[in-house]
């Protein structure tokens, strides 16, 4: 069993801050109750790093962060009890496509029907 169950999140995101500067200075903090599409909008606004970081795995917060356009990916990041960080990847120039410019070749449409 890991240590780090002991912790809550706001904890385990304080942990993250105090032993990465990565996390604490340049990637922008996503937690459960922010408003992503908001998020989003800092993040361009700011010129922010493309990568955010959370320490929230629920299925339905990953489902909202797909919705606003990021890849969520994971990483550990500690060298021995692991520390699981959640990093969604917005892209920012591959999230967004015109319903004009969208292909669908004859095959899948074949199967679509």
């Amino acid at each position: 069993s890991s240590p780090w169950l002991q912790y809550t999140h706001k904890d385990m995101e304080e942990l993250v801050k105090q032993q990465l500067s990565v996390f604490r200075n340049e990637r922008v903090l996503l937690q459960l109750e922010d408003n992503l599409e908001d998020k989003v909008d800092q993040i361009i606004e700011e010129g922010k790093s493309e990568f955010c970081w959370s320490v929230h795995f629920a299925p339905g917060f990953l489902a909202r962060l797909f919705f606003e356009g990021f890849l969520p990916i994971c990483t550990n990041v500690a060298a021995h009890d692991p520390i699981w960080v959640l990093l969604p990847k917005l892209h920012r120039r591959r999230c967004v496509m015109h319903p004009s410019e969208a292909r669908i070749g004859k095959g899948a449409a074949k199967r679509c029907k």
